[in-house]
């Protein structure tokens, strides 16, 4: 029996003993990163060393020869306010990852002496923050661009670009709380991954193994006199993939979207919370879906467009949303498909559609054309009696744009409400409260019954 309490104690003792290992272990702090670099002369000079005389140029070469920090992190090139102008023939090579940072808008990197066709080749992931990045828009300067065998991932944070031909090309590139103001936001991109930003598109096509943008503003190139001209984004699959896109409470200003058709392959893609304009000054502009590829609208406005706000060579279903200032909503070609439910589906021609939608119910829907209605449709025979009222973002958390009905209008209170999994008014009786969003995160429903369209009515906007 002291034999078994002697191992019961001994064992005590080592477990005792890991114990204080693991806890003294716990207390011992991580290792600190490597110090950054700081660039300390505005001046476009070059010996190879970050020292007191130290250039951006220097500060790159030095951050080459660096080890990565603890567990690989990136090291950082700290850059302080004032005006740098670089002149390069060729990009400032970058082979480990890098932060670059700067001190917000008084960073400016001026790339308008530049020939080369960026002012950075990534082949480590690299992340530039805070900088404002003056470009010749006569040029084809890009900020960031991969020419190595491996894509990398380049990131720009809060900053802002003018005059650059692409902020990013030829990476996986991610924008976050970015403006940018050009040709384009980026070029022959392997993906993007965009958040709170602006960013134009001028139609190149982006082949791509996926898309997505978030709470952003897209619009066309910026013109010389300082207008904005039609923009167009050009989606298109790397060859013979089937990729994701997606559009997330974000607006299209005087923008249209092309959805496969270039490449062979397939675009399945969604906008949601989001709006599009597409009345073009140079033309209509539309929201395109090749065959093979697919859109699905949930509560999201349309507006403007030309003949056909969308048209449907592959397959379009909208729900929850309203489409509406086109002369015809919806053009559907050989083998498109358009799929309507509880959603405004108007024009200001005499036809919304040129040829015969599913309706699945609850739709409301202007002039003719569009097949025969489903029992729970409302018909009209002009937009006006639609009273969308005016066309803004009306207290939305995002950029994207809505039409706000009047409380008189038919649209509101007509989908009566269901049970917890009704496909269109759902409501939890358990809860007393809807389960279903409208496009500004209102809960619906707000009164009797839903909305048709995009948007729920409040109390207070019942009552204004």
């Amino acid at each position: 029996m002291d034999r078994f309490r002697g191992r019961r104690r001994r064992a005590g003792l080592v477990v005792g003993a890991a114990t204080l290992m693991v806890a003294t272990a716990a207390c011992v702090p991580p290792p600190a990163p490597n110090p950054p670099l700081v660039v300390t002369t505005t001046a476009d000079t070059f010996d190879g060393v970050c020292d007191d005389d130290c250039s951006l140029r220097d500060a790159i070469a030095e951050h080459n020869t660096r080890p990565p920090g603890p567990g690989g992190v990136a090291n950082r090139i700290s850059v302080p306010a004032g005006e740098y102008e670089l002149a390069l023939d060729e990009p400032l090579r970058v082979d480990r990852p890098l932060i670059l940072s700067g001190a917000g808008a008084s960073t400016v990197l001026d790339l308008r002496g530049t020939t080369a066709a960026a002012a950075f080749d990534a082949h480590a992931t690299t992340v530039i923050d805070r900088i404002r990045v003056e470009g010749d828009p006569a040029s084809t300067n890009r900020l960031v661009t991969c020419s190595g065998d491996v894509a990398r991932t380049a990131t720009v944070l809060n900053s802002t670009t003018d005059g650059l031909d692409a902020v990013i090309a030829g990476c996986d590139a991610v924008l976050v709380s970015t403006t940018v103001r050009g040709a384009s936001a980026v070029h022959d991109v392997r993906s993007l991954n965009a958040s709170g930003s602006t960013l134009p598109f001028d139609g190149r096509q982006l082949p791509m193994t996926r898309f997505g943008v978030v709470s952003s503003i897209l619009t066309g190139p910026a013109l010389p006199d300082g207008t904005t001209a039609d923009g167009l984004v050009n989606v298109q699959p790397r060859p013979g993939l089937t990729i994701q896109a997606g559009f997330s409470g974000s607006r299209g200003d005087r923008v249209g979207v092309q959805l496969g058709g270039g490449v062979d392959g397939s675009v399945l893609a969604t906008s949601l919370n989001s709006s599009f304009g597409l009345d073009g000054a140079d033309g209509p502009l539309q929201l395109s879906v090749a065959g093979g590829s697919r859109l699905q609208v949930t509560a999201s406005t349309v507006h403007g467009g030309g003949d056909g706000a969308f048209v449907a060579e592959g397959e379009v279903v909208i729900t929850g949303s309203t489409v509406a200032g086109a002369d015809r909503a919806v053009e559907v070609a050989e083998g498109g498909a358009v799929t309507l439910r509880r959603s405004v589906l108007s024009s200001t021609g005499p036809a919304s559609c040129n040829a015969p939608v599913t309706s699945l119910g609850h739709n409301a829907i202007v002039g003719d054309g569009c097949g025969e209605p489903n029992s729970t449709d409302q018909s009209f025979s002009d937009e006006s009696e639609l009273l969308l009222g005016e066309l803004d973002r009306h207290g939305g958390p995002t950029p994207s744009l809505a039409f706000l009905p009047a409380p008189t209008s038919p649209l509101v209170d007509t989908i009566p409400v269901g049970g917890f999994y009704d496909p269109d008014c759902p409501f939890d009786a358990a809860q007393d409260t809807g389960r279903s969003l409208d496009q500004r995160g209102v809960l619906r429903p707000v009164g009797a019954g839903c909305d048709v369209g995009a948007v729920e009515l409040t109390l207070l906007e019942r009552e204004a």
